[in-house]
């Protein structure tokens, strides 16, 4: 059944009377919907949240999956920059959800998408709005509009997607009574955008030529960008209230958007979580001034051409063996690349975006010359004791099922490994380290991975937030010391990369888990953060209105930060502020990172 945007109101109004007592939150499919958009008409779900749980009273959302944003990046458009897709003619079905874009998903990684059903054809977008907000902006009252958020998924540029991976989306479709991640988002009040974009070889691999020149994957993002400023207002959201969500992967790509002129003008604010652009010179080390991907790209390029039959060199035969490398099937590739060495270890192994210019002396001129744009720069307590496992299963186990000590020795082999794209990585692991204990603890384990966490995510974040706050800008810096129901690492670990995905972008957990229930306790304590910090103060531009702020305004001076934990969800005793972010460790490091 198709619902007019009109017609639907009282419709679902008997809904909501007929669901108004249900103790237990449930997702039901009422029918479908239409709304007319600058691209033309499309139909979507619309959905009924029996019980929203601020209130104990149904939302109703509509949802609208599989959007195209661009042409599909198939045949010669393989490797290429995004192009537009064309204007469907009638109505365009957005009910189901769009295939992921070609990756590895064999490692049980909870950023992994391990559903079948990925294709090259992949380009597509989903959008989640309240049903007050889309009804408002079509009978003209623009009061209704709501903040935008627009989540770049992570996933080290080869895995991840906006739609099918567990924690982002679910196991099925709309209509099956399991209450998702954007659900959630948009019983809050927002509208939600998740996009896919290219991975892998499909989306960095460059031959310096127009026929693959490389950064496809961040062309995606990009036109996703303008698609969303462009369309968001008849879904009910706001172009002038547009926050960018970026995690790993992600936050280095929304990050690097600072740096381009023409997306500064498509958002407003942006929330980063466990990684910033530095993180790029820390998947490098300093091999390369911009810390980009370019002499590692060309390298990996001809291993995959020769292994798949194409030549062995790209720069000196671009065009043939690009072409060439256009004619395989992309599942190939994809299994290829990930057969050279362990997928998680990057590099070698891995695509990494690349730059002409120094993207860090744009960041800075933009900073300077640009709106002053706000930004939260997000972290977990334990961000690198992932790095640790699965760099060491071998005593660890991938996901720390070996809760082993280490001894000095064995920690300073570990981080010199780690460290290896760095100059003189063992004098650099050395001072990094520090004393040790000489025999096997889980004391010099912790040191390990606490550098690890500093190098990847920490420090890139307080180069960031320097460069930002000393050019004007409104910074605040968050840590999060909580562990999520779901979680696949040891106990040991912490809360480990990724572990915040639930807490603050998107939160299937709460709810249900592969057929388990959610944990109220839990579900209040997120609902309570998200709702008050990120939607009411952040997003919203109310954090200046609060007598004690949630969080407090970073200073390069003092790099003030907060801690959020369980014990602190409203930081209201102002003992949770911390600064000196990063200490002695972002000191030592600085010289490799900032030029």
């Amino acid at each position: 059944m198709t619902l007019p945007i009109k017609a639907a109101v009282f419709f679902h109004a008997l809904f909501a009377f007929l669901y108004v007592h249900q103790s237990a939150a449930e997702l039901v499919k009422l029918g479908n919907v239409t709304l007319n958009t600058p691209v033309g008409e499309v139909r979507g779900n619309s959905l009924l949240l029996t019980a929203n749980f601020d209130k104990n009273t149904p939302s109703f959302i509509y949802e609208f999956l599989g959007i195209p944003y661009a042409k599909p990046p198939v045949g010669d458009l393989r490797f290429k920059p995004t192009e537009q897709p064309e204007l469907w003619k009638g109505t365009y079905d957005a009910l189901v959800m769009p295939p992921a874009c070609p990756q590895y998903a064999e490692n049980p990684f909870p950023w992994y998408d391990t559903l079948p059903g990925h294709s090259e054809d992949c380009l597509y977008l989903n959008v989640w709005a309240p049903k007050e907000a889309v009804i408002g902006y079509n009978e003209g009252d623009k009061t209704q509009k709501r903040a935008v958020k627009l989540y770049i998924h992570g996933g080290g540029w080869f895995t991840g997607g906006a739609s099918r991976i567990g924690y982002y989306e679910g196991n099925g479709d709309a209509g099956d009574s399991k209450i998702t991640d954007q659900h959630f988002n948009e019983f809050m009040g927002i509208v939600v955008v998740t996009v896919n974009y290219r991975l892998g070889a499909l989306g960095f691999l460059s031959s310096g030529t127009d026929n693959a020149p490389g950064n496809a994957g961040l062309h995606d993002i990009l036109t996703a960008m303008k698609w969303v400023h462009s369309n968001i207002a008849s879904f009910g959201g706001d172009p002038d209230n547009i926050v960018i969500f970026g995690q790993g992967a992600g936050a280095i790509a929304a990050s690097f958007f600072l740096t381009v002129p023409s997306a500064l003008p498509l958002f407003n604010k942006m929330v980063l979580s466990g990684a910033t652009l530095y993180t790029l010179k820390a998947l490098k080390g300093a091999t390369n001034e911009y810390g980009d991907g370019s002499d590692n790209n060309i390298k990996l390029a001809n291993r995959l051409a020769e292994a798949v039959g194409c030549g062995s060199s790209i720069a000196e035969n671009p065009k043939d063996t690009v072409d060439c490398l256009k004619g395989v099937d992309a599942s190939s590739l994809v299994q290829t690349l990930a057969s050279f060495s362990p997928v998680f270890q990057q590099p070698p192994n891995v695509f990494l975006p690349q730059f002409e210019r120094d993207p860090f002396a744009i960041l800075n001129s933009n900073i300077m010359n640009s709106d002053k744009k706000k930004l939260i720069l997000a972290f977990n307590g334990d961000e690198g004791s992932y790095l640790l496992t699965v760099n060491n299963p071998d005593v660890f186990g991938v996901f720390g099922e070996k809760d082993a000590g280490i001894d000095d020795v064995q920690a300073k082999s570990m981080l010199t490994k780690f460290l290896e794209n760095f100059p003189q990585p063992d004098d650099l692991a050395e001072k990094l380290l520090g004393d040790l204990d000489t025999e096997p603890t889980v004391g010099n384990r912790k040191r390990v991975y606490q550098v690890m966490g500093h190098v990847n995510t920490i420090c890139p974040i307080v180069y960031l937030a320097d460069d930002l706050e000393n050019g004007g800008y409104t910074v605040y810096v968050e840590e999060k010391r909580v562990e999520p129901p779901y979680n696949p690492w040891a106990k040991w670990m912490g809360t480990v990369h990724f572990n915040n995905v639930q807490l603050d972008f998107l939160r299937k957990a709460p709810f249900l888990i592969n057929g388990r229930s959610y944990n109220p306790t839990y579900l209040e304590f997120e609902a309570s953060y998200f709702n008050k910090v990120l939607v009411g103060r952040f997003m919203y531009d109310k954090l200046h209105k609060v007598i004690t702020p949630f969080l407090i305004k970073y200073r390069s001076k003092d790099r003030f930060y907060s801690r959020f934990d369980k014990d602190a969800e409203f930081f209201y005793d102002g003992g949770r502020h911390h600064r000196n972010l990063g200490g002695k460790y972002c000191e030592i490091l600085k010289k490799y990172f900032v030029n």
